[in-house]
């Protein structure tokens, strides 16, 4: 791509919805998840000298579609202009990724397109939910921006990157797993350093790695949050029942007044048998919980065949797996489902 030259910011253009990793985190996190390789074609280099994956840095948009390998030197340039501590003139790279970030429709200032959030962390960074749920819950994040949210099960980080997306540019994330946990594979620490590039540049990012059911991991969260009382919290890690039961009874306590809780795979699955953990175990704690709270299902009812009984494979056929939101866990109202 030809530079195009333009010497400063122009107005509605900003470099916060930017994204960029060190090359080594990609390679653990694509060795670690394979499967994933054949999706990461969209993945090209910035500049077409290198093999595929061959650059320093992946550079990618918050929620546009396309990634782009870059040199450490361009990797810096952005990093700067993210920053503020350079303009789009400094030198020679930061003419070129201005130029070239332009060209892609990067720089546009413009409110998160949720549709295409859902696609781009699906297919990048494997977030296991039915599109049409997380996009009706992701709305209604962007809608209120929570600025502390902390996670239970961050597996692959699909969910965690959609949540960094919808918070507030200057909100505390964290997120709890557990190494050698039940429920699908817990990100390594190297995954976490991957997951730490998620976050506006604004946001602070915190990983811990422990049970949730312990008493340590709370008093570690504890310590971490400070005096801050949490917006949102997010339960997808032990999905047997006494396993959500706890996370629940546990840290819901933490949850300031019109927060939310949000329990993930409420949807009693016809043929359990078929999915690799207990989805079941975390919809029959809903169904006692949710009418004594006011709640709200997001259960997405619409995919789901007639013919559909567990074993088709994810990529083809979206089931339902249900989202369900407790707006008030002191009330007792039961809102509609969507």
């Amino acid at each position: 791509m030809e530079t195009m030259r333009q010497s400063s910011v122009k107005a509605g253009e900003t470099f916060q919805n930017l994204r960029l990793a060190p090359m080594p985190l990609i390679h653990q996190y694509l060795l670690r998840r394979q499967e994933l390789l054949n999706r990461w074609s969209w993945l090209r280099p910035f500049r077409l000298e290198r093999p595929f994956l061959g650059g320093d840095f992946v550079l990618f948009h918050s929620w546009l579609p396309g990634m782009v390998e870059l040199t450490a030197p361009l990797a810096q340039a952005v990093k700067q202009l993210a920053a503020d501590e350079a303009k789009p003139d400094s030198g020679p790279e930061h003419e070129q990724v201005t130029a070239v970030l332009r060209e892609l429709g990067w720089l546009a200032d413009e409110p998160i397109d949720v549709d295409a959030l859902v696609l781009k962390t699906q297919e990048v960074f494997m977030a296991i939910q039915n599109p049409n749920e997380l996009c009706s819950f992701l709305e209604i994040l962007v809608e209120r921006r929570p600025k502390v949210i902390v996670e239970i099960g961050t597996a692959a980080g699909g969910h965690f990157y959609c949540l960094c997306q919808a918070a507030d540019p200057s909100a505390m994330l964290v997120s709890i797993d557990f190494p050698g946990g039940e429920y699908g594979p817990a990100p390594s620490k190297t995954d976490c350093n991957l997951y730490a590039t998620f976050g506006f540049p604004g946001q602070r990012l915190e990983f811990i790695r422990q049970s949730s059911l312990r008493q340590y991991t709370l008093r570690t969260l504890e310590g971490i949050l400070g005096d801050r009382e949490i917006d949102l919290l997010y339960l997808d890690g032990d999905h047997s029942y006494s396993g959500v039961k706890s996370d629940y009874e546990r840290y819901a306590p933490l949850v300031a007044k019109g927060g939310i809780i949000g329990i993930h795979d409420i949807w009693q699955v016809p043929n359990p048998e078929a999915l690799p953990y207990v989805v079941n175990e975390a919809a029959i704690f809903w169904q006692e919980l949710s009418p004594r709270v006011s709640c709200r299902e997001i259960l997405d009812q619409s995919s789901l065949s007639p013919q559909w009984s567990g074993n088709e494979a994810r990529s083809r056929v979206w089931p339902p797996i249900g989202l369900g939101l407790v707006l008030d866990k002191h009330g007792t109202e039961r809102l509609e489902k969507t």
